[in-house]
Parts: structure tokens; C-alpha cells; sequence
């Protein structure tokens, strides 16, 4: 399990590679389409998608990878549903931050 030290770490180079990956993205006529792209340049372990509802916009995180009895055990999910890009990608750092245990380990 990581310390809180090491997910602060974590959690702050994300943002700075978010930072850095939307200074260099052109812009995009469409928000969401911008925020899709980053977030799939970001969290390349998950098929990442939104989808345009009558009452709402739904974005969804899969994890391309099969998960291991520990892994779910330690909290690891296969998808992750937010109501915004931004909320995602929250959840996305956060599920990273426990998947990484298990990527160092092979």
C-alpha cells in the first residue's frame, strides 16, 4: 500500500504532466473533445469515453488490463463512471495511485 506521502507525490506529478500536456494541446472547437484527449494522453492504462445523455454527460474510465483477486482487493476497479471529465480523472489518479503497487511488482 502507498503512504500518503508517496500518493501526494503521486497526485502532483499528475497534475503538472496535466499542466504541461495542455499547454502543448491544440485547441479544440470542443471542450470535451480537448478534455477526451488529454485524459487519454494521461491515463493511457484505461479506454476513455463520455457519453451525451438526454439529462447529462456520463464519462467512463475501463482498464485495459485484467485484474487480479489483489488487485480488486486492494481497490482496484474495471470501470470508473463521474459526471464530468475533471471528476475522472480524480478518480483515474486516485486508482492509478493503487494500481502502481501492482505494475512495479510485474
Amino acid at each position: 500500500m502507498l503512504s500518503d506521502d508517496e500518493l501526494d507525490e503521486i497526485l502532483e506529478t499528475a497534475q503538472r504532466v496535466l499542466f504541461a500536456i495542455v499547454q502543448r494541446t491544440p485547441l479544440h472547437p470542443d471542450l470535451t473533445e480537448r478534455l477526451l484527449v488529454l485524459l487519454r494522453l494521461i491515463f493511457p492504462e484505461w479506454d476513455i469515453s463520455y457519453e451525451h445523455r438526454p439529462d447529462k454527460v456520463e464519462w467512463f474510465g475501463i482498464l485495459k488490463r485484467d485484474l487480479s483477486a489483489q488487485m480488486r482487493e486492494a481497490g482496484v476497479v474495471r470501470t470508473v463512471r463521474c459526471p464530468s471529465g475533471t471528476r475522472l480523472a480524480t478518480e483515474l489518479t486516485k486508482q492509478l495511485a493503487v494500481l502502481a503497487q501492482f505494475i512495479e511488482e510485474g
